[in-house]
């Protein structure tokens, strides 16, 4: 990988789709979780970025494994059946 490209070792990306199982209000809970999201991101000055699919994180390492940890307790709070995917990058660019 070119140094450009990895040059921010504290530095990580990460995508994440929620899917409440089981549940008729599926559109509820995903828009509350994500909006959960928005404030630990802001909380934590981490970027966020909303795409159709999934949402993706840009910020310090540290501070997106701890969101994603708080972003899953949330998410099952609201439905107690839940597939969370998350991808994590340390080499993507910076967005």
């Amino acid at each position: 990988m070119s140094p450009e490209i990895c040059s921010k070792p504290t530095s990580i990306q990460c995508s994440i789709s929620l899917y409440p199982m089981g549940s008729t209000t599926y559109t509820a809970v995903v828009k509350d979780c994500i909006q959960h999201l928005a404030v630990l991101a802001e909380e934590n000055n981490v970027q966020i970025f909303y795409h159709t699919m999934n949402t993706s994180l840009y910020g310090n390492k540290d501070a997106i494994f701890s969101i994603i940890r708080q972003f899953y307790f949330y998410a099952e709070k609201r439905n107690p059946d839940i597939v969370l995917n998350v991808s994590y990058s340390n080499c993507c660019p910076e967005p």
